[in-house]
């Protein structure tokens, strides 16, 4: 601890040792050094003074002259001189800073101790001096400049003959450009012609008296000077005219040049000989606008002719707008009777010829002069044409747009309904392969051609999804039908077999019935021979017709069967009755005569034989009613 108290009493020792020892010995040095650049100061105030008398001496002859050129330099000269006078005065009175006499008898510190105020004016007259030092130096660059100033007056007539072939060569370039315009098909040049003669020969004369000796006193120096700077502002002048005209000219043609491809668009896009009449006025205008456009262009008037092409730009708009709405409005006519909406149309149709009627009234009316805009209060009504064509145009666009997108959506339904057309189709050929001229197949595949016809046309696509539809359900519908008839009578045909024989054996012992099985068996062949050719017609109506063959046969069939069933249940009931009957007399025979009952046994025998035999229904009824008459008396007896 004690060190480094001992360590931080010695460096504040040695700090006040330099402060009270070094830093007054320092200012004691800067005090002298003060006094020496104060004498350098006042050399170069000398210097200064002196190169300014010399300066101005020299720049004295300079002074009456009155070009331009010289009073130029001179003016700058004479500036940079009373800025080099205004810093000389500044530095002409270093005795107003303050020098301090520390002497070298004593140490610095003693005389600060008396006189403290010392050090701070050392610091300032420090401070001062170096500002000085530099106004001094900026002096001097002052100086340098001028003399360089100076230089170029005494250069003056040579500067002269660079700037004469300078002007000449301008001139040239002046005329290429006046020689440009009149190549162009500009007429109305002469103003600047004239005024480019004028100039080159005032040019001329300059550069024979440049040119006549080398050396020129400065009176005539002075007039060349005057003389040149007319020239070059009349140049000036001249050459910034005919580059505006050049530019104007350019600009106009360029305009000229856009409007009139646009117009040729325009005319190409219509037949000129079919136009209606609003359209072939307005045409004309521009046209009109165009010839006279080229009159003011060749007589350089420029502003106006650029007035008549904005008028005929805006004429373009329109006729463009009104070709546009009416042909995409006309090309629209015959999609009409396909349409969806077609009263839409006719009206936009109706629209667009009543604003071409408008237009053609107005420019019938149209009053103006030659080469003169279009009246102002034409143009707002140009515009409002303009506007409501291209909004024909739009809702044109809008409205075949909807009508795509509706014949689009229509092809979709009518993809999906073909889908479900096609398949009714399918299951139909399956079942009945049909011919190419049934009324079905025809209907079917006149609608694959009528679908050619009907694309993208959003009413026959509306009429032929219906169709379509429809035909699908006579389809589905002659199908389901057409089925129905296979399934009930495909299970009679196949069972007929069976029928018969169950048939032939119910009817095996009566030979009068055997007419009937006969029959049923004729209606069976006749089933099996029609039912083959079922299936493989081609044709819907002449199948349903064999099918209905085949149920009047199976009918017919039926029809003999119930009857035949009828008269077997009828001799089945009496033959049941003799039977009973038989069965009671011979269960009684102890109490009757049974001879009797062998002898009408065998006689109900025979009648049961001749029933058998009989050749008809009603003989062997007869025969089972005298059967019957017969075991009856003996129950009686």
């Amino acid at each position: 601890m004690s060190e480094s108290l001992l360590g931080l009493l010695l460096l504040t020792l040695l700090f006040l040792l330099i402060l009270v020892g070094l830093l007054p010995e320092i200012l004691r040095w800067l005090a002298g050094r003060n006094v020496a650049q104060r004498q350098q100061l006042i050399q170069t105030v000398r210097r200064l003074e002196q190169d300014l008398q010399t300066l101005a001496q020299q720049l004295d002859p300079f002074h009456s002259l009155q070009a331009p050129q010289y009073r130029r330099i001179d003016d700058e000269v004479t500036q940079v001189l009373a800025q080099v006078q205004a810093h000389r005065e500044a530095m002409a009175a270093p005795g107003a800073l303050l020098f301090p006499d520390l002497g070298d008898g004593r140490w610095a510190v003693q005389h600060f101790a008396s006189y403290p105020q010392d050090a701070g004016r050392i610091l300032h007259t420090l401070r001062r001096l170096r500002e000085l030092q530099r106004a001094a130096a900026e002096g001097e660059k002052m100086l340098d400049a001028a003399y360089q100033e100076l230089g170029r007056l005494h250069e003056m007539p040579q500067q002269f003959r660079q700037d004469i072939q300078a002007i000449l060569l301008t001139l040239q370039q002046v005329r290429d450009h006046l020689q440009q315009e009149r190549g162009a098909g500009i007429t109305a040049i002469q103003p600047w012609e004239e005024t480019y003669s004028h100039i080159r020969r005032r040019a001329v004369q300059i550069n024979q008296q440049l040119q006549a000796s080398d050396a020129i006193s400065l009176e005539q120096a002075d007039q060349v000077g005057q003389a040149l700077d007319e020239v070059e502002a009349a140049l000036a002048q001249l050459d910034r005219e005919t580059q505006q005209l050049q530019q104007a000219r350019l600009a106009c043609d360029e305009q000229f040049h856009r409007s009139s491809e646009a117009f040729t668009t325009v005319e190409t896009t219509v037949d000129l000989a079919h136009v209606p009449e609003g359209l072939r006025l307005l045409l004309g205008l521009i046209a009109t606008l165009h010839e006279e456009t080229a009159v003011l262009r060749r007589n350089a008037q420029f502003p106006q002719a650029t007035a008549l092409l904005t008028d005929s730009d805006t004429l373009v708009g329109v006729a463009t707008a009104v070709i546009a709405a009416g042909q995409q409005v006309q090309a629209l006519q015959p999609r009409l009777a396909d349409s969806l909406t077609p009263q839409a149309m006719a009206a936009l149709y109706q629209q667009v010829q009543r604003s071409e009627d408008e237009l053609a009234d107005q420019l019938a009316q149209l009053s103006r002069e030659p080469m003169t805009p279009l009246p102002r209060p034409l143009l707002p009504r140009l515009h409002s044409w303009q506007t409501r064509m291209q909004q024909a145009q739009t809702e044109a666009t809008a409205w075949e747009q909807a009508e795509q997108e509706a014949a689009q959506r229509l092809t979709r339904e009518l993809n999906q309904a073909t889908t479900e057309l096609n398949r009714a189709w399918q299951s139909l050929s399956r079942l009945l392969p049909l011919a190419e001229g049934d009324t079905l197949a025809k209907k079917y595949h006149g609608l694959q051609r009528q679908r050619q016809e009907a694309a993208n046309k959003p009413l026959p696509l509306q009429r032929l999804v219906t169709a379509v539809r429809e035909l699908t359900t006579d389809i589905q519908t002659s199908r389901d039908y057409l089925q129905q008839r296979y399934d009930s009578l495909k299970g009679v045909a196949r069972d007929y077999p069976h029928f018969v024989s169950r048939v032939e054996q119910e009817a095996a012992n009566w030979r009068c019935l055997q007419a009937q099985v006969a029959e049923i068996k004729e209606c069976a062949m006749g089933m099996q021979q029609v039912w083959q050719k079922v299936g493989k017609t081609g044709w819907l109506d002449e199948t349903h017709e064999l099918l209905d063959e085949v149920k009047q046969l199976n009918q017919r069939a039926q029809g003999s069967y119930a009857a035949l069933q009828q008269q077997v249940r009828q001799f089945e009931q009496i033959i049941a009755h003799i039977e009973r009957t038989i069965d009671y007399v011979q269960q009684m025979a102890g109490e009757m005569d049974n001879g009797r009952i062998v002898r009408v046994l065998g006689m109900i025998d025979l009648q049961y034989e001749e029933a058998y035999q009989a050749e008809s229904y009603e003989q062997a009824l007869a025969a089972l009613r005298q059967a019957e008459t017969f075991v009856n008396g003996l129950v009686s007896a």
